[in-house]
């Protein structure tokens, strides 16, 4: 297999789109693309190929819009550089980078803030804005209809086959996601939204904490479990350790966050303050044995959005 094949092999599984090597003077400078929002590259098309013929044009399906790439967390600002960085090592060229949008421009200033001798330089614009009638004209309409009839689900297919102009099948797909989350809610907010009370604390910040505690619980749990099941157990003893803790101070702390009637922050502040820490202690060691075991990894992840969690439930409480 050529090297060339191989190049494109690794650039497609990275998500992206090549242009193709330039011809002539302008061989070794590249142009990474950081498209839009809702899109995998595509809508940029003609650009790409009026820049072609004098540059090699890689366009970056970004990973927080890609529906094959399912990591159970939030994707961060450090992720998409890291994946910037990535393309620009596997093309192995300088390379300008450019945005459309202010995500994307956020992630191509971060990645050229990071690795200053690997851009040359950006473009970076904001799109037109609308100063006359609303963008999307009667399919606007039908967006707004099928919110008002509560169906989330049927106004994004709209919403990106209409207005963005993205391909029937992939908009299809990202609005059926949406129903899917939608008649997925939680019992915990269910249960919230059905108490006879008020409370303080907004209703989705609260459920978010008691389904990340339930899940980092169960995950520290069985962490703990399977490394008791590992032949390098020796090695596993302050990990299984620091999950049972986890465990138990995720479980209490869920208790009490789940009770509303006669709540006192001044009890919730220091269970909360005692779930970040033990949670960041097990996340930082399982992190150490992920490489190795799967497990280990998953646990981490649940830890780090139990702790994110956490945090943000008791900077509301405050």
């Amino acid at each position: 297999m050529t090297t060339r094949r191989h190049l494109s092999l690794l650039l497609g599984a990275l998500g992206l789109l090549d242009e193709g090597l330039a011809v002539g003077l302008a061989l070794w400078t590249g142009v990474a693309q950081l498209v839009p929002g809702m899109d995998d590259g595509r809508s940029w098309g003609k650009v790409a190929a009026r820049l072609a013929p004098r540059f090699r044009v890689v366009r970056l399906h970004r990973r927080q819009y890609r529906l094959d790439i399912a990591t159970g967390s939030l994707c961060t600002i450090a992720q998409e550089v890291d994946d910037v960085l990535a393309v620009a090592k596997v093309i192995g060229e300088p390379m300008l980078v450019g945005s459309a949008t202010p995500p994307g421009g956020v992630v191509a200033l971060e990645a050229m803030v990071a690795s200053p001798s690997t851009f040359p330089g950006a473009v970076i614009y904001e799109p037109p804005v609308a100063i006359g009638p609303p963008l999307g004209g009667e399919a606007l309409q039908r967006v707004r209809a099928a919110m008002a009839a509560g169906k989330a689900g049927k106004a994004i297919t709209i919403f990106m086959r209409d207005i963005v102009g993205i391909p029937p099948l992939v908009a299809r797909q990202a609005g059926m996601f949406v129903a899917i989350k939608e008649d997925a809610m939680s019992y915990a907010r269910q249960l919230l939204d059905t108490y006879p009370r008020s409370f303080n604390v907004d209703a989705g910040v609260l459920a978010t904490t008691i389904d990340a505690l339930s899940d980092c619980a169960q995950a520290c749990g069985a962490c703990a479990d399977d490394c008791l099941s590992e032949q390098d157990v020796a090695e596993l003893v302050k990990c299984i350790r620091l999950c049972l803790d986890c465990a138990d101070v995720c479980t209490a702390t869920l208790r009490v966050a789940s009770r509303q009637t006669g709540y006192d922050a001044n009890v919730m502040r220091p269970l909360l303050g005692a779930c970040v820490a033990a949670c960041r202690s097990c996340g930082d060691e399982c992190q150490r044995h992920a490489g190795m075991h799967e497990h280990c990894r998953v646990c981490a992840e649940a830890c780090r959005r139990c702790e994110q969690a956490c945090d943000q439930l008791l900077a509301a409480i405050r």
